[in-house]
């Protein structure tokens, strides 16, 4: 017999079922000791896996990136994804600069905290009333400033007044999408209006001006 010749079974090495059927048994045991620990690791941390999913109890840091399928996170799942704020300011009995722009309404939204976006419109109202004794011309725009240097501006209407008559009522706009915000920057709406020959004034004067804005986080 050579050395690679099976012993087979003899007085000095008996078969020994019992021993084999002991370290399965003892190879199952460990097997589920493992399986046990690694679970008792996984329920320390919070982490417990149940039919169809894992649940997380606590904090989760996620150091990486983390893809998701669009939709799996519902609105009502998220704190507070949008929110919104508005401001008006009306003023009466102010006057006009021949050829020389200035404010003559002006409204201001604070930025809230967590929020880096938003869409912002400014709506404005003018109506003005000349009381020279010339035809003259009033114009009006709506202008979006925010403190981080930011400004957007609309078109210019423009109406023409009589001698002592006033204008048609002039509602000038503008829509903006503002990136790059922080919270306590500031957004600022403001009605700006000139003429164009003659600087004038009148009690009769009135104008408005009402921002809103949509922020994002």
């Amino acid at each position: 017999m050579d050395d690679w010749t099976p012993l087979g079974r003899t007085e000095d090495y008996p078969a020994n079922p019992q021993g084999l059927a002991a370290l399965l048994a003892s190879i199952r045991r460990l097997e589920t000791q493992l399986n046990d620990q690694r679970h008792a690791i996984l329920r320390q941390s919070g982490i417990s896996v149940e039919p169809g999913g894992i649940r997380f109890a606590g904090d989760v840091a996620i150091t990486g990136a983390l893809t998701l399928n669009p939709g799996v996170i519902g609105n009502e799942y998220l704190t507070s994804p949008l929110t919104a704020a508005s401001v008006s300011d009306t003023v009466s009995g102010f006057g006009l600069t021949a050829g020389t722009s200035s404010d003559i309404a002006t409204a201001t939204i604070t930025v809230p905290e967590g929020f880096t976006s938003c869409v912002a419109t400014g709506l404005g109202s003018l109506f003005f009333l000349n009381p020279t004794a010339n035809v003259d011309y009033v114009r009006c725009r709506v202008y979006i400033d925010t403190s981080t240097g930011y400004s957007w501006w609309g078109v210019r209407p423009l109406s023409m007044v009589g001698p002592n008559n006033g204008s048609a009522a002039l509602s000038p706009n503008r829509m903006a999408q503002i990136p790059d915000l922080t919270g306590g920057d500031t957004i600022t709406f403001r009605l700006t209006g000139f003429t164009d020959f003659a600087a004038m004034s009148s009690a009769s004067n009135f104008a408005s001006i009402a921002g809103q804005a949509i922020f994002t986080r």
